[in-house]
């Protein structure tokens, strides 16, 4: 499964690739049931890109890998060396405007604020409208940090014009917001999918979820 990652990445063990670059299920599932070897995915909130190589390797032709953390992302930039020609990292977040916000927290655990106090890191956000990608996006995998309802309504334009299937985190206080702004957006066929990962001592509590919609048919 991970021969093109072991080709274009040789300092990765088998193990380790094996490890660091699999989806979880819920990710995996969707990926299997709504996309293909032709499509051009973003991924907004990235991380450090073990998702992103894993997408790039098991379906997608391309892969525009987003994450606004500085710390994260220089790890996002390492683990895509040599991968150039079919992922591209971008050092920027998503909303529905621009702007400049702190970062709090690090790791996968990091966000952004308005109110820091100064000097700490920061994130720049801007719509993905406003970036006008070429070749532009036809599958959004979002994870925002409550933030994906005003993702998707800065996205509405690139929705329209490519864009036919999504997946997006949602939390119990995102849900509602998420699914208006998927409709929004023209989007249908909406369906839940819990996450599949859980903390060691709490088995029986998923992590997140996850909300799928995709373009009418027809």
């Amino acid at each position: 499964m991970f021969e093109r990652v072991f080709r274009k990445l040789g300092y990765y063990t088998e193990r380790e690739a094996n490890r660091m670059f699999k989806p979880e299920a819920a990710a995996y599932q969707f990926y299997c049931e709504y996309l293909g070897p032709e499509d051009v995915v973003l991924e907004a909130g990235a991380y450090r890109g073990y998702t992103t190589v894993g997408l790039l390797v098991n379906v997608a032709k391309f892969v525009y890998a987003l994450e606004p953390d500085p710390d994260n992302f220089r790890h996002l930039r390492d683990n895509c060396r040599g991968l150039e020609d079919h992922i591209r990292p971008l050092n920027l977040g998503l909303s529905d405007r621009e702007e400049v916000r702190e970062v709090r927290g690090r790791g996968s655990y990091s966000n952004f604020v308005k109110d820091l106090p100064k000097g700490g890191a920061t994130a720049r956000l801007v719509s993905l409208d406003s970036l006008n990608l070429d070749p532009s996006p036809t599958v959004l995998v979002l994870d925002c940090e409550g933030m994906e309802h005003l993702v998707i309504d800065g996205a509405r334009k690139t929705i329209e014009r490519s864009v036919h299937s999504t997946l997006v985190e949602i939390h119990e206080d995102t849900e509602p917001m998420v699914r208006d702004a998927l409709k929004r957006a023209g989007l249908a066929d909406i369906e839940v999918h819990e996450s599949g990962w859980s903390r060691p001592w709490r088995p029986d509590e998923y992590h997140d979820r996850w909300v799928a919609a995709r373009r009418p048919q027809g």
